[in-house]
């Protein structure tokens, strides 16, 4: 009696074990995997009209995300495959640094392991040549590994990155404290880009 009794204690230890390693989630943080940001989905963004301003169109996104350096006046939102996407224009002449910045402070949260996917397609490539992702400061920039991409005038890019511990030390660290999509080496007068997608994903 005493030995069958044991032998279903033991049972059922071993399978709430298994029950409770089950339940766990892929980033052992205590979080589960979530979509922090996608631009397809956005309900506000996507309800806007193509007469939507600039400023209309980066704060329909919750402000998630800003421009620096833009042509006010040509940015804002188009249709592409039925879906609203956000072009963004820089000026004909115009200083280093214009790009789109994807804001931290209670919003990305930027976190080690975090991926970013950015598609979209160039509509002018003016004297631009790449397209990265920076997360420097002031005028130091800083690549982050495995986003500088090539652009072509006319043709589709796509950036996909996951950010490590040293990306997101140099995001805080740097005056902003935010990650910018701009272009590379040059100041991208004259460039027009039109991006499709934006998905920003992490175990919150």
């Amino acid at each position: 009696m005493f030995k069958k009794t044991g032998l279903i204690l033991l049972a059922l230890t071993l399978a709430a074990g298994m029950v409770f390693v089950g339940c766990g989630d892929s980033g052992g943080g205590g979080g589960v995997d979530t979509v922090v940001f996608q631009l397809s989905t956005n309900a506000a963004f996507q309800a806007l009209a193509t007469s939507a301003t600039k400023d209309q169109a980066f704060q329909a996104t919750g402000d998630f995300l800003e421009g620096v350096g833009e042509n006010a006046a040509s940015t804002g939102v188009v249709v592409e495959d039925g879906k609203n996407a956000l072009r963004f224009v820089i000026p004909a002449s115009t200083d280093w640094g214009a790009g789109i910045r994807f804001i931290d402070v209670g919003k990305f949260n930027f976190t080690a392991g975090d991926t970013l996917q950015i598609t979209g397609k160039i509509n002018a490539i003016g004297n631009a040549t790449h397209l990265f992702l920076d997360s420097g400061s002031g005028g130091t920039a800083k690549t982050v590994p495995g986003s500088n991409t090539a652009i072509s005038n006319g043709e589709s890019f796509s950036i996909n990155v996951t950010l490590t511990a040293g990306d997101v030390s140099d995001i805080k660290a740097s005056t902003d404290k935010k990650l910018k999509l701009r272009p590379a080496a040059e100041t991208g007068s004259g460039l027009s880009f039109t991006i499709t997608e934006i998905l920003y994903t992490g175990i919150r």
